[in-house]
């Protein structure tokens, strides 16, 4: 089969409607199976790869038939889009703290192989949370002076209703809410796409024993 750039109007053509995916195409289909299209290029596919694809004809209803080029690249399918998970365990010792993770999410991004597309990562645990900012201890200080001064640590029941149900931990609660769950990083070129200064910390707020953070990268 050949496929041509230019309309044709010989009366031995018949018009028909072409798809390309989710785009259609107005082309003349010839006696011989030539096909000519009004454009050069269409939803980034060139003449030169159309040429090395194929013709599907398919029935679409009363007696008439749909037709869909597929270049040789669509027949093979897109990149697909990938997944890659890891869990990574922090054991703290101190009640309330923070560590930056970044090499280790750097790591998780490596292993993942995907060069383009999004990393996540979030906290599994209620009381910790996954953060961005700046890796200066001034401001690790003021967090946790600002944190108490909003969420002070008492474990009676008088001040925080949730130590009623027997647990001690209601400020841990309050701070993870304040810091957040997770964040979400652009992956450009096979690295995090980091503002200046930024970098990815776990924050506790129960700690002296294990939890879990999820790092899950999709793209390409």
């Amino acid at each position: 089969m050949k496929v041509h750039g230019e309309q044709r109007q010989d009366s031995d053509f018949d018009t028909l409607q072409t798809f390309l995916p989710e785009t259609p195409i107005l082309a003349s289909l010839g006696e011989k199976g030539d096909l000519f299209f009004h454009h050069s290029e269409v939803n980034g596919v060139t003449f030169e790869e159309l040429q090395e694809g194929q013709l599907v004809d398919y029935e679409i209803g009363e007696g008439r038939k749909g037709y869909e080029l597929r270049s040789a690249r669509q027949q093979q399918g897109a990149p697909r889009m990938k997944s890659h998970t890891e869990y990574l365990k922090f054991n703290v010792p101190a009640r309330m703290d923070f560590l930056n993770i970044t090499p280790e999410i750097e790591q998780v991004l490596r292993n993942s192989g995907i060069s383009e597309g999004l990393l996540l990562c979030n906290a599994m645990h209620i009381t910790a949370s996954v953060f961005i900012n700046d890796d200066e201890p001034g401001l690790h200080h003021d967090y946790k002076k600002w944190l108490e001064e909003l969420a002070p640590f008492d474990p009676s029941p008088e001040r925080y209703h949730h130590n009623r149900t027997g647990e001690d931990n209601a400020d841990a609660h309050h701070k993870r809410q304040i810091m957040g769950r997770e964040v979400v990083v652009a992956v450009t070129e096979g690295r995090l796409d980091f503002g200046p200064w930024e970098q990815i910390f776990y924050g506790e707020f129960d700690g002296l024993r294990a939890k879990r953070v999820l790092v899950k990268v999709i793209g390409e």
